[in-house]
């Protein structure tokens, strides 16, 4: 962790980057919804773009150039929209069913569109015994619900359509499609209450049937449903942003929350209040499956919570269709009878975990476009898309083994960057969508792959250049990258061996700064240990074993490397 914290601390130039113009190649493509990885190619990317509407594979292999695919998929307006209007089908969102298929969430044209990845056509359905290619999304609801409304009380409603489909996702023989059912847009905008609609699918015969669930949706407990995400157990997320303008800064600004669904059930088992406006593709998972991370869409801020033993929730015997309070309303246990899980918050309205601006940047509102974990799980990185910015926080894994109800010290102190523009075909702006690339060996070893929005669309893979000793070589070159080392003086290891590819001013054991552990090196730890007041001159690389002392064990692991018995030293110190 300590390490992490250092890193970050002396980013002096963290990002270039290479950047494939979509101009040339998609017509536009700026305000991409999405990317996600490619689950059954490895290297490869998907994009979806909302105009045109395209599902693409971009080639991004470990260290680049990005390349770009034949689309794999364009929404052709044969689309069955006569449910929405007749409108033309535009991608919302993206989500990967297994490695077969991607799930495409339209807006306008209400719809959720299956693709096979491996030929990029369409998946032909039986909904409802009708043959079509499509799911669809627009559904008149009746009940008695009440809009929500910023500055004064909503009207009630008995009955209303469900539209701006923002997300979709499989788990299992249940398609979640999530839609926010916007009623009027605005400085003062106005929602119908949010919905996930719930679907069956049955792959047993030739043709997938798809048919509505029981109970066909679910209502969320605060308005405009905007992600839905994979949690531990089976179960889902679904992020609810709250009432927002788009304008920025925004004229509304509304608290928001995740609720915890069992999908397969049909049951809500909880909502977990944040605050400032959660939102995003989808949430970030630990590696550990341990704690989620959202970003603010008002605030430049990132909003997380405990994930740990959700799937042990009892079902709360509530009607998931009946319009409920928010849990953002009160400290209480409960709204509506659904638990209020207060006490999973780690960072949320009270305490979110603010971002620095970017270089140049100032105030305190943003919009978060998308959050990742890195494949390590000791870092997460978020796109703000307002200042050109591209933050970094550091998390312990090791922490979640405690048996604390909150994990308050595990997100170390943030940092963002500022993304370089691209040059040639316009100064492209305002990173959204992103996924990281990499090996999973650390942040050093990640690489970024963000969208701009404007004022055309472009990919750009950044490279993670990190420096923490500020000697002007790059982490993942610098044979001792947490001690300056401008000239990389590497003079050996044990006794006379070669250079061994740690610098001399970290070389375990060399307490005597030649660069070479050797017996006058022995002689001076063991002179240490029988009379402190004769201390070595370089006393951390006393410690060979790395148990972080200097004792008469790092003597013998020295005295056994110098005649070649092993084990070998601990490096680099």
């Amino acid at each position: 962790m300590k390490r992490w914290l250092l890193l970050l601390a002396l980013l002096p130039a963290p990002l270039s980057a290479s950047t494939l113009d979509l101009v040339d190649g998609l017509g536009i493509c700026a305000f991409a919804p999405a990317l996600e990885r490619d689950p059954g190619v490895a290297g490869q990317v998907l994009l979806a773009c909302e105009f045109p509407a395209v599902l693409v594979p971009l080639s991004v292999p470990l260290g680049g150039p990005i390349a770009l695919s034949a689309p794999a998929h364009a929404l052709a307006p044969d689309h069955n929209c006569s449910e929405s209007g007749g409108a033309l089908p535009r991608i919302a969102n993206l989500s990967t069913d297994g490695a077969d298929w991607a799930w495409l969430a339209t807006s306008d044209c209400e719809l959720a569109v299956p693709v096979d990845l491996a030929t990029g056509a369409n998946v032909w359905l039986l909904y409802q015994a009708v043959l079509r290619k499509e799911v669809p999304t627009r559904h008149t609801l009746t009940g008695s619900f009440t809009t929500y409304l910023d500055a004064a009380p909503g009207s009630p409603v008995a009955s209303f359509d469900t539209s701006f489909t923002s997300a979709v996702l499989r788990v299992g023989d249940r398609l979640l499609v999530a839609t926010s059912n916007l009623k009027t847009a605005g400085s003062n905008p106005e929602f119908y209450p949010g919905t996930v609609l719930l679907f069956d699918i049955d792959e047993s015969g030739p043709t997938p049937q798809v048919a509505p669930a029981t109970p066909p949706y679910l209502v969320t407990s605060d308005p405009n449903p905007t992600a839905l995400t994979a949690l531990p157990g089976d179960l889902v997320g679904v992020t609810n942003t709250g009432l927002l303008d788009p304008a920025f800064p925004p004229f509304v600004t509304d608290d928001g929350s995740v609720d915890v669904i069992d999908p397969a059930a049909g049951v809500l088992l909880g909502s977990i209040p944040l605050g400032p406006n959660p939102g995003g593709r989808s949430l970030a998972v630990d590696p550990t499956g341990s704690v989620a991370v959202v970003g603010s869409h008002t605030l430049r801020a990132l909003l997380s919570f405990d994930l740990r033993g959700l799937a042990d929730l009892p079902d709360p015997g509530i009607d998931p269709t009946l319009q409920r309070p928010s849990c953002n309303d009160g400290p209480g246990p409960s709204a509506g009878g659904l638990p209020c899980l207060h006490s999973r918050v780690i960072h949320g309205a009270a305490n979110p975990l603010a971002l620095p601006p970017a270089p140049g940047a100032s105030g305190t509102a943003g919009f978060i476009s998308e959050v990742r974990f890195g494949e390590s799980g000791d870092f997460v990185a978020a796109t703000s898309f307002n200042d050109n910015g591209f933050a970094f926080a550091t998390f312990d894994p090791s922490e979640v083994a405690l048996p604390q109800p909150l994990l308050p010290s595990l997100f170390g102190p943030p940092v963002t960057l500022s993304v370089p523009l691209t040059g040639g075909f316009g100064s492209e702006c305002c990173p959204g969508p992103m996924v990281l690339l990499g090996s999973g060996g650390g942040l050093a070893a990640t690489q970024p792959l963000w969208m701009t929005a404007f004022p055309a669309g472009a990919a750009m893979l950044g490279a993670l250049f990190l420096d923490s000793d500020e000697d002007l070589i790059e982490d993942a070159l610098d044979n001792c990258p947490l001690a300056a080392n401008p000239l990389q003086e590497d003079a050996g290891s044990v006794g006379a061996a070669p250079p061994d590819g740690i610098g001399d001013v970290c070389q375990c054991g060399d307490v005597d700064g030649d660069g070479i552990a050797l017996a006058a090196d022995l002689a001076a730890i063991r002179l240490q240990l029988s009379d402190p007041g004769q201390p070595v001159a370089f006393p951390a690389k006393c410690d060979v074993n790395g148990d972080g002392l200097c004792t008469v064990l790092d003597a013998a692991y020295l005295l056994r490397a110098l005649g070649s018995l092993g084990p070998p030293l601990h490096q680099p110190c």
